[in-house]
């Protein structure tokens, strides 16, 4: 998964697209204290980044947010034939290697920026 944003740069008068990567291994909710309110609260990860963005993206203003992911092709593919125990461990362990390359087969994206990251550019 990675936030996009619309990236302003102050100094430089000039618009761009700025990507961050969330990794994978990363808890996608982070407990927050609880208030009086509410017991059990959350963050998104994906809205703490983007509430941080200025700490990436120095002397920028920022538009709007959102999130996107590859979806991507999962068939593993590996050597059953493989004689030896070994053979096919390292056959398996090579096909979840070439998995992560797999083809992407959809993009998804949050509904605040799908219009905006599938048709337009923000260079000025």
């Amino acid at each position: 998964m990675s936030v996009v944003l619309d990236v302003h740069r102050l100094d430089r008068a000039r618009s761009y697209r700025g990507l961050i990567r969330l990794p994978g291994r990363l808890r996608r909710f982070i407990p927050l204290a609880p208030t009086p309110d509410a017991a059990t609260r959350f963050a998104c990860l994906e809205d703490v980044v983007a509430a941080f963005a200025g700490h990436l993206f120095p002397r920028c203003d920022f538009g709007p947010a959102g999130v996107f992911r590859v979806v991507r092709d999962l068939d593993i593919e590996f050597d059953e034939e493989a004689e030896d125990s070994d053979d096919l461990v390292l056959s398996f362990e090579a096909a979840l290697r070439e998995r992560k390359r797999g083809n992407a087969i959809r993009v998804e994206f949050s509904p605040q920026r799908r219009q905006t990251c599938a048709t337009s550019s923000p260079r000025s």
